[in-house]
């Protein structure tokens, strides 16, 4: 959200949802720092010259939480990491039914902003001048003759990216 603009701000998820928007976040001037499980999350985080945050750092009270997990937890993760009169973007779709005390989203009114996409224009343009770089998250380019193979390890938890070639 524009409201944050400038701010300190933490992205939940370094797959390839979440580094694609710590990049455009950290571009309009955020501080940002990336939430990372693992240390191949750590090394890609910073090959994209982000801020890694390992799981138990102690910091919080971010202007703004990217909630990009994945996970049924990542929401009250988020809550746990906002400053009062902060914002959190949902960007994860989980179907599982879970709990959650939203009273701290009332008592230190946070804004709650559910987002699916962005504008495709500005974002394919990025990717066309290189200001988003995609290819630290490429894991592996596979041929159209191994079409099998690169669904099954982008199937695997943790994979980043894995690119179709049709020149191969």
């Amino acid at each position: 959200s524009r409201a944050f603009a400038g701010g300190r701000t933490v992205v939940l998820g370094a797959g390839k949802l979440g580094l694609l928007c710590a990049q455009v976040l950290a571009q309009r001037g955020d501080a940002v720092r990336v939430l990372c499980r693992s240390e191949r999350s750590i090394r890609v985080v910073r090959e994209l010259g982000l801020e890694p945050l390992p799981v138990g750092g102690t910091e919080s009270g971010f202007d703004l939480v990217v909630e990009a997990t994945g996970h049924p937890d990542g929401l009250a993760l988020a809550l746990g990491l906002v400053r009062p009169l902060g914002g959190i973007v949902q960007k994860s779709t989980v179907a599982a039914r879970h709990e959650l005390d939203l009273s701290p989203l009332v008592i230190d009114e946070v804004s709650l902003i559910g987002s699916r996409c962005g504008p495709f224009a500005p974002a394919l343009d990025a990717l066309a001048a290189g200001t988003i770089r995609v290819e630290p998250m490429l894991v592996a380019t596979h041929g159209l003759s191994a079409a099998d193979d690169a669904i099954s390890a982008a199937s695997e938890p943790g994979t980043l990216k894995i690119a179709l070639d049709p020149r191969r």
